[in-house]
């Protein structure tokens, strides 16, 4: 390799790597999906075949080494992954301080966030599937809202994480939805960021074994759903989205300790997020 080419390559690894970044930091917050910034830095394409051809990693081993790595375009997800790793624990810390310091205020951030996101993926179906299976999402978000309100979620045992982890891996695989939100509903948010920050591999194991297992098993289905059925797909993410939205009412969670006027401003500063990612991703469609 000659040193042209292998700065060529080093700054092609820097790229991407800062696109991981911008990834990690946008799975740590609910309601902004990594997907969507895969998307508007083009490199979603490459991710989503690249994850779906993992499916069939062991049937292809017997090819040799560098043909296996070749095939599955390891160098480009290690070195995304690498970025996603930093940029979520620049983060991490963050939002810990703020869930424990500003709860109110994180709380309509995020709703803000996923009303926003309501609106966005709703538009990307038709009425005729927000009649229907928008109805049924609204039903079912509401049913794990009060499931979490009940506490019939399982706390952090190993087996909850490891489906925090394969659920979250399916959000983050579809259109408009991160997987922060999952784990968010789940109860699962902040326990997954303290055990981020502490490095606890008690839960941290667990849940890089959901998320693997989550990829590998649902990245072919959910493509291919998508496919088939994109606007009855989202209809059924529109109406979920739009029924949990009552697990993040800010006033109860700390919000009535807060002026009115700064709850509401931080819920139009979270919809302006995803406005923008939205205006930004539609350009470059164009």
């Amino acid at each position: 390799m000659t040193d042209a080419v292998r700065r060529a390559t080093l700054g092609q690894h820097a790229a991407l790597f800062v696109r991981g970044v911008a990834m990690g930091l946008a799975e740590i917050v609910p309601g902004v999906s990594g997907g969507t910034i895969a998307f508007i830095t083009g490199i979603y394409d490459e991710l989503v075949g690249s994850l779906a051809s993992l499916s069939s990693a062991v049937s292809s081993w017997r090819s040799g080494w560098s043909a296996f790595v070749r095939r599955h375009n390891l160098p480009f997800l290690a070195v995304l992954t690498a970025g996603m790793a930093a940029g979520a624990a620049g983060l991490a810390h963050v939002m810990l301080s703020l869930l424990e310091t500003q709860p109110g205020l994180v709380a309509g951030f995020f709703f803000g966030l996923i009303a926003a996101s309501v609106v966005h993926v709703g538009t990307s179906s038709s009425w005729r599937w927000l009649a229907t299976l928008g109805v049924v999402g609204v039903a079912l978000g509401l049913l794990m809202g009060f499931f979490a309100d009940s506490g019939t979620v399982l706390g952090t045992a190993p087996a909850t994480v490891f489906v925090g982890g394969a659920l979250a891996a399916t959000a983050w695989i579809l259109p408009g939805v991160s997987g922060a939100f999952v784990l968010l509903l789940m109860g699962l948010y902040k326990p997954m960021l303290e055990a981020f920050t502490a490095f606890d591999l008690g839960l941290l194991v667990p849940f890089a074994a959901g998320l693997a297992i989550g990829l590998l098993a649902f990245s072919k289905l959910l493509a291919w759903l998508l496919a088939k059925a994109r606007r009855a797909v989202l209809a059924l993410l529109t109406g979920f989205m739009a029924g949990s939205l009552t697990e993040l009412w800010p006033w109860g969670r700390g919000a009535e300790h807060v002026h009115v006027l700064g709850v509401v401003a931080v819920m139009v500063a979270g919809a302006t997020v995803v406005g923008i990612l939205a205006y930004v991703a539609r350009a470059a469609r164009t």
